[in-house]
């Protein structure tokens, strides 16, 4: 999507940076994506020598065994782009973004909107922040999909805000509800939604989860609890076990994005 952004990103996956969990950690932990970080502080500008007036900025939340976390923020600024080599999951926080295909119509994306960037894709992106600076949420996967798999289709998505509000919700008879939004060669996103429920979990993916509506709380095997309230991000590693608690107004709901393999 942004020239030096696709290099840092694949130059942090061919040096084998920091794992969501370390070795020594002997209980895995849910993770709260960092809200000073989401505030758009503590990202660090990283020079461009072939293009002075460009400002670039990051902050990695961090690299795990299948999803890389990031922040990034960029001047206003048009970038060409032929068969992009990642599926991305994009929140953007400040700013627009218009993204140009070389076949189709055009798309604007603005802040507060969640949106998926294909892998494959061809076409233009203009960043659009004004005299300031934008910056994204931004999710891929930490491993390349097979050369030849692409997204079925290379059109940009945006996560539909009338979908994620929820009215159309049924459930089924264990109260629980999940629609798949997108799943693409990398990356899947769906939306769950349960009626306030305690269950033992054994995760076995990396998940990022977006708690829409409600609380969550997670109490891990050392008796740790960890709970997340509407508007949080936070990081379900691969292997945590303990016990989930959803709890809200009749219902929790909450996105989620994982690897799709």
């Amino acid at each position: 999507m942004k020239s030096i952004y696709l290099f840092i990103l694949l130059f942090v996956f061919n040096s084998g940076v920091a794992q969501t969990k370390q070795e020594s950690q002997k209980t895995i932990t849910p993770i709260l994506i960092n809200k000073s970080a989401l505030s758009g502080i503590g990202l660090k500008q990283i020079d461009q020598p072939n293009d002075p007036a460009k400002e670039f900025y990051q902050r990695r939340i961090c690299w795990g065994d299948e999803l890389g976390i990031f922040i990034v923020s960029t001047n206003s600024y048009t970038n060409k782009m032929k068969n992009f080599p990642f599926d991305e999951y994009v929140y953007m926080l400040h700013g627009e973004a218009e993204v140009r295909p070389l076949s189709g119509e055009k798309q604007r994306f603005k802040s507060r909107e969640h949106f998926f960037a294909p892998k494959g894709f061809t076409g233009e992106w203009e960043i659009i922040a004004g005299e300031n600076l934008h910056y994204e949420l931004s999710v891929i996967s930490t491993k390349r999909a097979d050369s030849t798999a692409t997204t079925t289709s290379d059109q940009h998505l945006l996560i539909d805000p009338l979908l994620l509000a929820g009215t159309h919700i049924t459930f089924d008879q264990e109260g629980s509800y999940q629609k798949e939004i997108v799943q693409g060669a990398e990356l899947t996103f769906s939306l769950h939604a349960e009626k306030p429920r305690s269950v033992e979990i054994d995760n076995s993916k990396e998940q990022v989860v977006h708690v829409l509506s409600g609380e969550i709380t997670i109490t891990t095997p050392d008796d740790l609890i960890h709970t997340f309230h509407t508007g949080d991000f936070f990081i379900i590693p691969s292997g945590l076990k303990g016990q989930w608690k959803s709890s809200g107004h009749s219902l929790a709901k909450y996105l989620v994005v994982q690897r799709s393999w």
